[in-house]
């Protein structure tokens, strides 16, 4: 429409000027009766220039949003750099260590007790206690009285004094239940003839 209406006003001497709503002609060389097509030709030029500033803006929002997209990818490689194959964060690897067997929590509460200096005598003892009270299984829950755990800690939560994931870690259990028996009976064979006697340490 506009390349029609410039066509048709090149006999009157009339050149549009693109960039701005006005339309340069000699004063002289305009009949008075095509004064309606300039204000047509102006009105589309306003409207020309108001649809190129919309596709602009669009433009621009959509070159912004490509710009974070590498940006971030750009963060992401940097961290990939900064980070040794293999190395995981400290909760990464809280969250995915595997709970021990029996057997392998059974080896580490022998080995920290024996490391805290206890004797053989006691670690013997501790051995017998914790094979008597859980089977050294990091989830023994007693159903009666809500014990918790590898020592059968009661209530379970007292152990999240040696750390948040005393639920599932052998380690922290069996750190804790080691203090608890030093503190409370001076070594593992009082508190074994304890559990015997009244079934409970």
């Amino acid at each position: 429409m506009l390349i029609a209406a410039t066509a048709g006003l090149a006999g009157v001497g009339l050149t549009p000027s693109l960039g701005s709503d006005r339309v340069l002609a000699r004063a002289d060389a305009i009949p008075a009766a095509d004064s309606v097509q300039l204000v047509a030709v102006g009105t589309d030029l306003r409207s020309e220039q108001a649809l190129f500033v919309q596709a602009r803006d669009r433009a621009g929002v959509a070159q912004a949003g490509l710009r974070a997209q590498a940006a971030v990818a750009r963060l992401a490689a940097a961290r990939s750099r900064t980070t040794p194959a293999g190395a995981t964060s400290r909760s990464q690897t809280r969250a995915t260590l595997p709970i021990l067997s029996p057997s392998a929590a059974r080896q580490l509460g022998l080995s920290l007790a024996a490391a805290a200096g206890w004797s053989q005598t006691q670690v013997g003892c501790l051995d017998t206690l914790w094979t008597r009270e859980s089977g050294w299984v990091v989830s023994a829950s007693n159903p009666t009285s809500g014990a918790y755990g590898i020592p059968q800690a009661l209530p379970g939560w007292k152990m999240s004094s040696f750390g948040s994931d005393w639920r599932s870690s052998a380690r922290t259990q069996i750190r804790w239940g080691l203090s608890y028996i030093q503190a409370s009976y001076g070594g593992a064979c009082s508190a074994l003839s304890h559990a015997r006697d009244s079934g409970w340490y």
